[in-house]
């Protein structure tokens, strides 16, 4: 009850300003009651409801937080207290991160935690390849970052996707290729592209054509990450997408691969390789390979010489297992355990070697630095 021209009447509110200036929303009603004190001390002749809170004199005491600008550094209020929240935890949105760290979508379903970046040398700490976004601080995944991240005959926009460079059209040939489709003509310059609309994509597999004009699985529509549900959490061209990457599929077992923003299995026998630690083993359907776990077969993936079986060496040229080659010194000389024997553009050479003794003779081992990640080196020619 409030008192209003001088009669005491019952008024319906959802905030204060609804209410006279001595009263106050009472959040449990929604009706507006007299304000009962500023203060603690104000009800400190009430023992059952010593609290101030809201006007309101109350038997729980007030929250210490309502959100995490109150809170120090490092801290977000979870349940009206401060609480540490360290780097990387999962979140939902920023006030579930510990100040000044923001929630970032990309970094998982639901978000993580980390620091916002403000340029794109503080993504590298993250898996893939990654950019700045210096609107939000949030570091997402992308195709590329220079032209050297794309294919041959692509180049890296602007905005971190691989395109295929402008070619000439009168002489441009694109049918025969994985982008069949030529794009109008601009002073007399045009590129290879995957689709011209959603009927030159699968349409089973509710797949449409985007403004990039390339074909994308997209079951959910967005207009940015965060719209995103989980069951699709990466957001690429306005869809939500199961993968953008192969990483991304690993809760679908050994092999599988990212096609178009899908996870789907990989058919090993049609030119898909299986990954380090498996090989690829026939089924029952004529022209159809699962990978198993065991030692790689021929152009299974590698990153050692063990990864491979016997009779095929892991060459650190292609990642990938290949027959043991005999050219070159490895005939004469043999390469010594754990090295083997694989064909390269000059040669064949002995990879997989971890010091000199594990090299012929006038060989030494040689172990490239970073970005070379494979295990163990390759023997060249010197002492």
């Amino acid at each position: 009850m409030v008192c209003l021209d001088a009669n005491c009447v019952q008024m319906a509110c959802y905030t204060r300003l609804d209410c006279p200036v001595d009263a106050v929303c009472h959040n449990g009603d929604h009706l507006c009651k007299s304000l009962e004190c500023r203060s603690h001390r104000d009800c400190a002749d009430r023992p059952l409801t010593p609290y101030c809170l809201h006007g309101i004199c109350q038997a729980d005491p007030p929250p210490q937080c309502q959100s995490r600008s109150q809170c120090g550094v490092g801290e977000a209020c979870k349940l009206g207290e401060c609480v540490e929240v360290a780097e990387a935890a999962r979140c939902s949105d920023n006030e579930d991160c510990g100040n000044p760290l923001v929630c970032d979508p990309y970094l998982g379903t639901p978000g993580a935690c980390f620091r916002p970046c403000s340029r794109h040398s503080d993504c590298e700490q993250y898996s893939g390849l990654r950019a700045c976004e210096p609107s939000s601080g949030f570091c997402q995944p992308v195709e590329c970052l220079e032209d050297i991240d794309c294919g041959y005959d692509e180049v890296c926009t602007p905005d971190y996707f691989c395109e295929p460079e402008l070619s000439y059209c009168p002489t441009l040939i694109c049918q025969g290729t994985d982008r069949p489709f030529k794009t109008e003509p601009i002073d007399d310059m045009c590129r290879c592209v995957q689709c011209l609309s959603d009927n030159h994509c699968s349409q089973i597999g509710l797949e449409v054509c985007t403004e990039r004009r390339r074909c994308l699985y997209c079951e959910v529509a967005a207009e940015e990450a965060t719209d995103c549900p989980s069951e699709h959490p990466f957001f690429q061209e306005g869809c939500c997408l199961d993968c953008l990457e192969e990483d991304d599929c690993q809760h679908m077992g050994l092999g599988s691969i990212c096609s178009r923003g899908r996870c789907i299995p990989c058919n090993c026998l049609a030119g898909c390789a299986c990954p380090v630690g498996s090989t690829c083993q026939t089924t029952e359907n004529p022209g159809q390979g699962v990978c198993m776990p065991g030692q790689g077969g021929e152009g299974d993936a590698c990153l050692a010489q063990p990864d491979c079986q016997d009779g095929l060496a892991c060459s650190y040229a292609t990642g990938r297992c290949v027959e043991e080659a005999t050219g070159s010194f490895c005939s004469e000389a043999g390469c010594p355990e754990p090295s083997r024997c694989a064909s390269r553009t000059e040669g064949a050479l002995c990879y997989g070697c971890g010091n000199d003794q594990e090299c012929p003779d006038t060989f030494f081992c040689y172990i490239p630095a970073q970005p070379w990640e494979y295990e163990g080196g390759l023997c060249l020619p010197g002492e």
